[in-house]
């Protein structure tokens, strides 16, 4: 068949590839990590192919970076998603090098702690990413996101509600902030429950 392998050892017989866990040790934690390899249907013989080897170290790197309590590279893809960044994009906002963020991605390396410690900051604080975005000059990498606030409506007589629409906008390599009220007169519940502001920010 396509797929299969003549075994380096005897030549004759096929090697099948074998998943399974393997019991390993990082800073006095034991843990369990995917390991796979591969036996030859003829002299049993065990063997781990150059693919196999790269999996392996990637999937021990994870559970060393789940000891040393750093993000995952599927976090850390969900935290340069969220921004809309491209991994070379993420790399020249964050640092880390030219091809960081796949490294990151493809749990080849681990990320620092000062690398990590700013990813939980930016994925936690929205302002936090677009100060940064500021600093370096960068205002072109990602449209900012809307999102919407709705109000729930409080219990009893609905007086006059003051509501504040703060747009938060990345411009020019400058930040302006635009903030703008109005009063509005809420009728009945079900008109005030599918209300919303949309705010940037």
């Amino acid at each position: 068949m396509k797929n299969d392998v003549l075994c380096p050892i005897c030549e004759e017989g096929l090697l099948k590839v074998q998943n399974e866990t393997s019991s390993v040790e990082y800073k006095g934690e034991s843990g369990e990590v995917p390991f796979t390899f591969c036996v030859c249907e003829s002299c049993g013989i065990e063997t781990v192919r150059p693919q196999d080897a790269k999996s392996n170290k990637r999937a021990f790197l994870e559970y060393k970076k789940s000891v040393d309590g750093l993000l995952s590279y599927s976090e850390v893809k969900r935290i340069r998603n969220k921004y809309g960044l491209k991994q070379a994009d993420a790399c020249r906002l964050f640092g880390g090098g030219p091809n960081a963020f796949t490294k990151y991605e493809h749990s080849d390396v681990a990320q620092s702690e000062a690398m990590d410690s700013l990813l939980r900051l930016i994925d936690k604080n929205e302002y936090a990413f677009w100060d940064l975005v500021e600093i370096k000059g960068l205002s072109g990498l990602a449209a900012h996101q809307i999102k919407k606030q709705t109000y729930s409506a409080p219990t009893g007589t609905l007086p006059e509600y003051e509501a504040t629409d703060k747009v938060i906008s990345i411009a020019r390599g400058r930040k302006e902030n635009t903030v703008s009220r109005k009063k509005i007169r809420v009728d009945n519940l079900e008109s005030f429950d599918n209300w919303g502001i949309m705010q940037n920010g």
